[in-house]
């Protein structure tokens, strides 16, 4: 839902200083916050203006503070800035009158009512006290029905005076102005950020699903089932064998490896493109509360998609190596459940040529030199493979490779073996395997339950 983005102005002033930094124009403003002036002040140069001003003027339902029971007294409040050795910040938040009906038909709170900043006010001080690192917080505010825009004039100081820099940093003054509007903005902002959540949970829940062979949970098509495949495969090749599984500690490479993938799936496969497209429309919808500069607005759109890189990128590493596992396991079963090879003996003599080769060249070679093994194997034979088969094929390929040394090649040929007695089975044969492997996992890990 479009609001205005919502108005905060900060000043401050300081004892002992002159002019409209002085502790005495904090004073004339906190009266003039009461005083039943005609028109509204937008720049008090005198602060102690600024005080009577709070609680005088036409609109204005009187002081409020930190004490629900207890109402500020104006002499007391202009007592206590007299006297006071720290900085006295002043504080003015304001929303239009449009959008404080919005607001209102969401929740049972307005904010054309005063009691609805009181509790706003209540809540948002303690956290500014906190963000600019105060021991402690007093203050004063009044609100002001002023036509067409609500808004709340909030004088306030820090007992004991410990920090006696008045000046607020832009971070500060940013995240002071979040906090207000978070809670001004709550009817809004909360649902949006709720269904952001949701979306960041569903991408989650399908490069989970994923971890299935070949993406078969969701609705891929040959070509991204191929391309995701080869992907994966790619990751796993260069995970390390040991260490912590964090995309932080992961290898440059790794990580790279990562991030492509993640924008491949968020911007090729339509689950993912049209959940990555709604994260951008709620980022830049919540964008819209802070500024109406559509610069802003793209830059948020950017960070969202940053943001859901960061999110799946564990995830997705994960299921790297869940895949890693998965695939070791079917290379192992196929060898003994796989039903006798049906690809003649020269085809494996190439296919096994070709993993002595491909174990001693540089990995970057590796992809290329796959490609051509199978389809060398393929044109001096009858064996004929489809595109999702053959791509499969020069992807174990290049696994196989990487993890093989040459002096022990004939080993992993032996195991490469068994593994064309499944590989070049139809694919739903192939799936048909992957599903007995994890059905046999959940077995044994119920067996496991029952015996702790």
């Amino acid at each position: 839902m479009a609001l205005r983005p919502l108005y905060m102005g900060l000043h401050f002033y300081l004892p002992g200083a002159t002019s409209f930094r002085s502790h005495t124009a904090a004073v004339a403003h906190a009266r003039y916050m009461v005083s039943p002036q005609k028109e509204e002040l937008v720049l008090q140069p005198d602060a102690s203006i600024h005080a009577r001003y709070m609680a005088e003027r036409p609109g204005s339902a009187g002081l409020f503070g930190p004490n629900p029971d207890q109402a500020p007294q104006l002499s007391q409040v202009v007592e206590t800035i007299h006297h006071h050795q720290g900085p006295v910040w002043r504080l003015i938040v304001s929303v239009t009158e449009q959008d404080a009906r919005t607001l209102a038909e969401l929740s049972s709170d307005s904010l054309l009512q005063r009691a609805s900043w009181e509790v706003a006010c209540r809540m948002v001080m303690p956290q500014i006290a906190e963000e600019l690192g105060l021991s402690g917080l007093d203050w004063a505010a009044a609100m002001h029905r002023k036509e067409g825009h609500p808004h709340i004039h909030l004088l306030f100081w820090e007992p004991g005076a410990r920090r006696e820099r008045g000046q607020v940093s832009e971070g500060e003054r940013r995240q002071m102005r979040r906090l207000w509007m978070r809670e001004l903005y709550r009817p809004v902002r909360a649902p949006l950020q709720a269904e952001k959540h949701r979306v960041r949970e569903s991408l989650r829940t399908a490069v989970k699903e994923l971890q299935g062979p070949l993406g078969s949970a969701l609705t891929l098509s040959a070509t991204e089932r191929r391309d995701f495949a080869e992907r994966m495969m790619r990751l796993a090749t260069q995970l390390p064998p040991q260490g912590r599984l964090a995309v932080a500690y992961m290898p440059s490479a790794v990580k790279n490896e990562v991030r492509h993938i993640a924008a491949w799936m968020l911007q090729t496969i339509p689950e993912f493109r049209e959940l990555a497209a709604r994260y951008q429309e709620l980022a830049e919808e919540m964008a819209r509360h802070q500024s109406d500069n559509p610069a802003s607005h793209q830059e948020a759109r950017i960070h969202a998609m940053q943001d859901l890189f960061d999110r799946i990128s564990p995830t997705l590493l994960r299921t790297a190596v869940a895949w890693d596992r998965e695939h070791g396991h079917m290379m192992r079963t196929m060898l003994t459940r796989g039903r006798p090879s049906n690809v003649d003996a020269h085809v494996l003599h190439q296919l096994q040529a070709g993993l002595r080769q491909m174990a001693r060249q540089d990995p970057t070679q590796r992809k290329e030199t796959a490609h051509v093994v199978v389809r060398a194997a393929m044109d001096g034979s009858d064996w004929t493979l489809s595109a999702a088969e053959q791509a499969r094929t020069e992807a174990y390929l290049v696994r196989l490779a990487t993890h093989a040394r040459a002096h022990m090649i004939d080993t992993v040929a032996d195991v490469a073996q068994g593994l064309w007695r499944g590989l070049f089975d139809e694919l739903a044969e192939w799936e048909q395997v992957a599903r007995f492997i994890r059905e046999d996992r959940a077995r044994r890990r119920e067996r496991e339950a029952i015996v702790r």
